[in-house]
């Protein structure tokens, strides 16, 4: 879809701007909506149109997340630490946000959570279970904890944020040794 008033292409987010009088649609784009001070249904100001744009939008953010966890969580055997604390948080968020807390109360809310927010009609029983025990505060015994490597370093080793591991001292360098 694209923005009625710019014709920006592909937008992730579009709002319906409704006439009251002869009921024409205008589909616009987060950046026209900014553009023209748009009051949201439900808001009174523009500060707190503006205010609900950025908890959809947020919200928004949150679900993608989600979906792009979920493999990493709830379908591998033993997931991160991390990952799991993480998917466990923002969903706990987006589920309040959306008023679907009652998906706390056994399987079938599970399953509820599932289908709602990952578009995932036949989960496997395995993904049910695994989604009930993060929404009800199951201990997990089987998060894999991030490994630490603690090794010596050798030349060579590389590393995201440092450079290459290389010869520090003037007598390993090959030039050296070679006059």
């Amino acid at each position: 879809m694209s923005c009625d008033l710019c014709n920006t292409p592909n937008l992730k987010t579009n709002y319906i701007i409704v006439n009251i009088y002869n009921n024409n649609r205008l589909y616009i784009g987060n950046e026209c909506f900014k553009k023209f001070q748009l009051i949201l249904q439900g808001a009174s100001t523009v500060e707190e149109s503006e205010q609900m744009r950025k908890n959809r939008n947020a919200e928004r953010d949150n679900v993608f997340k989600l979906r792009s966890m979920y493999p990493e969580v709830v379908k591998t055997k033993k997931p991160y630490a991390r990952h799991f604390t993480a998917f466990k948080k923002v969903l706990i968020e987006v589920l309040e946000i959306q008023g679907l807390l009652s998906c706390r109360r056994g399987k079938d809310g599970a399953l509820r959570a599932i289908n709602h927010l990952f578009k995932i009609e036949q989960p496997s029983e395995a993904e049910v279970q695994r989604m009930y025990d993060i929404l009800n505060d199951v201990s997990f015994p089987l998060l894999r904890e991030s490994l630490k490597r603690q090794k010596q370093l050798k030349e060579g080793d590389t590393f995201k944020r440092k450079g290459r591991v290389t010869h520090t001292t003037v007598s390993k360098s090959g030039i050296y040794r070679n006059h």
